[in-house]
C-alpha cells in the first residue's frame, strides 16, 4: 500500500514535494454535540478551505495522529 501524498501536490500527472510551505500545523479543536464533546483534527492549507479530520472519541486519539502528522513537515526541505 502507497503511503499518502499529504504535504505533496499533483502537478502534470505526477505527485512532486514542494508544497510543504502551503501547510500550516495541523492543531486539535474540540467541538460540542448533543452526545458530548468530540475532536477534530484540522489540517490547513493555504488558499483553500480546511481539512478537518473527525471520529477521534478521545483527545489522545487526535493528539497522536497531530504528531505523526506534524513529524512529517519537520526537517522536510520543503
Amino acid at each position: 500500500m502507497a503511503a499518502p501524498a499529504v504535504g505533496r501536490r499533483v502537478c502534470g500527472g505526477g505527485l512532486r514535494h514542494g508544497a510543504f510551505d502551503l501547510f500550516a500545523p495541523p492543531e486539535v479543536v474540540e467541538r460540542t454535540s448533543e452526545d458530548g464533546p468530540y475532536h477534530v483534527l484540522r489540517l490547513t492549507v493555504r488558499g483553500e478551505r480546511p481539512m478537518q479530520l473527525g471520529g477521534f472519541d478521545r483527545r489522545e486519539d487526535a493528539e497522536r495522529w497531530r504528531s505523526r502528522i506534524a513529524a512529517l513537515f519537520v526537517g522536510h526541505p520543503g
